[in-house]
């Protein structure tokens, strides 16, 4: 059963960029979230990369807490970084989606 579960979180990493270029700036620090891999990896190539719908993965970055541990790990396994490295800037991601509606609504309350 071990061996099922694991091997459903093995992808080949791609060296080629905008890949490379992203293993690159999360392991200087430079990619802190969702929003900056996406600005490096197109959103629809780390989808089919995923091999998940392009309609799913919209979802998943709309709505980070939505991202499973497979998805991290697929990604951090595309990308060739650490997969506990991937599951913070999702975190990252989560925290500053919420500042932000949380400034929003500040600034609805005060008109």
């Amino acid at each position: 059963m071990q061996d099922v579960l694991t091997a459903s979180f093995f992808v080949t990493m791609i060296t080629e960029p905008p890949f490379s270029t992203a293993k690159k700036l999360i392991d200087s620090g430079h990619i802190q979230n969702i929003k900056d891999l996406l600005d490096t990896v197109p959103k629809t190539r780390l989808a089919r990369a995923m091999k998940t719908a392009p309609e799913r993965f919209n979802k998943l970055i709309e709505n980070p807490p939505l991202f499973t541990f497979e998805d991290a790990y697929k990604i951090a396994d595309l990308i060739g970084v650490d997969e506990r490295t991937l599951v913070l800037i999702i975190h990252e991601e989560k925290v500053r989606q919420q500042q932000f509606k949380e400034k929003a609504q500040k600034t609805k309350t005060k008109k």
